[in-house]
């Protein structure tokens, strides 16, 4: 039995074999040319803290919002032209997850008796297509705006994956259609001669001095104040009901604002600076109407909130990990689902786990806003 402070390196004469036996097999061979497994323990040689030995910090990784009405009480940069993506803004699960109403078919609308109710279906928030139209930037972080499409969501036909990257012919009617004519509807006349009237001629004014189109670099953006921005999603909306079926394909749509990277301006307040993460959230990021956001008849605000525990060792470098079992044990009685483990490296008893709550417990739990969880272990 081996702890972690040992270390078993073969000598470098010696066959590849042993080192397939000692890193794969797991054993040893003795003079004797008799085998022994090899057991790893960890805690053999654990260092005890004391609570007081060990800080405990709090801060707010990251927060999303998703509003049928997008308001602020700075300035939001618009894209001009679609920006150059090989994925989806929201390429990958976030633990967040959006209920899209079912229409009737004409046959239960008109049929005597038939159910009067739309029925809904839970998606995940990154199976729905969306485009990221703009940005709010600020020196502590930049938020990214996005405009998701349900009506447009469907999988497909052959591999039956869900398709979420929206084609260029279909971004550029939104933009030469919808997002740029609304802007100009809503421009004062002084804005006229900077403003791209079509998707052609901000893309004519974007080429760059060898005279190709420009595509893959940061589009251009024009700001836009919060009322101006309330008046273009006004006009957005008219100019899709107006498309009737050219541009059905957009209705419904809603706004997704993301920020991640603001640890560092929430964790502890700021290192003191205020009183706790919350305050530095809402200091640092005054471009957002936090009091709007949080009121739940506009929409679902969603906070990921880290708390790291960091011991204190002046002789030895130390790092905490995770035992699974106590893991498992204490994400069964919070009411979580089995998730997903993550070994380090082969060792099965230590890792990390992330879960998310079960639905029923989560109803129960919705004022404290308790959806998911993650354990893990920073080296």
């Amino acid at each position: 039995m081996i702890t972690s402070a040992e270390q078993y390196d073969p000598p470098l004469q010696e066959e590849c074999r042993y080192g397939h036996d000692l890193f794969v097999r797991g054993c040893t061979s003795d003079s004797d040319g008799d085998e022994r497994p090899i057991y790893v323990d960890l805690e053999l040689d654990a260092i005890k803290f004391d609570e007081e030995d060990i800080s405990i910090s709090v801060d707010i990784d990251s927060i999303i919002w998703t509003t049928k009405t997008l308001r602020l009480r700075g300035t939001i940069g618009i894209y001009m032209t679609p920006p150059f993506h090989s994925k989806p803004g929201i390429s990958k699960h976030n633990h967040t997850y959006l209920d899209l109403l079912i229409p009737q078919s004409e046959e239960d609308a008109h049929e005597p008796g038939g159910r009067a109710e739309w029925l809904s279906l839970q998606v995940k928030m990154d199976s729905v297509p969306h485009l990221c139209i703009g940005r709010i930037s600020s020196a502590a972080s930049t938020l990214n705006v996005y405009i998701f499409f349900p009506r447009l969501k469907h999988d497909d036909s052959i591999s039956g994956k869900k398709v979420t990257i929206i084609p260029t012919e279909v971004e550029d009617i939104f933009w030469d259609r919808v997002l740029l004519p609304s802007i100009g509807d809503c421009a004062d006349i002084t804005w006229q001669a900077y403003m791209k009237q079509s998707l052609h001629e901000a893309r004519y004014k974007n080429k760059g001095g060898s005279g190709a189109m420009g595509g893959r670099g940061t589009p251009k953006i024009i700001p836009l104040s919060n009322d101006d921005f309330m008046e273009v999603q006004a006009r957005m909306h008219d100019r899709i009901k107006d498309g009737r079926m050219e541009l059905s394909m957009f209705g419904s749509c809603f706004f997704v604002l993301e920020g991640k990277g603001i640890k560092l301006i929430t964790k502890d307040g700021q290192r003191g600076r205020f009183q706790g993460p919350e305050e530095a959230l809402l200091r640092n990021l005054p471009d957002l109407d936090w009091h709007y956001m949080m009121d739940r008849k506009h929409g679902e605000l969603m906070v990921d909130v880290g708390i790291s525990f960091t011991p204190h060792s002046s002789d030895v470098p130390v790092v905490g990990l995770w035992r699974l079992d106590a893991l498992e044990a204490s994400f069964g009685a919070g009411g979580y689902n089995k998730g997903q483990l993550h070994h380090h490296n082969t060792l099965s008893r230590y890792g990390a786990l992330q879960a998310e709550m079960q639905r029923e417990r989560c109803q129960q739990t919705l004022s404290a806003g308790l959806f998911s969880g993650s354990c893990i272990c920073m080296f």
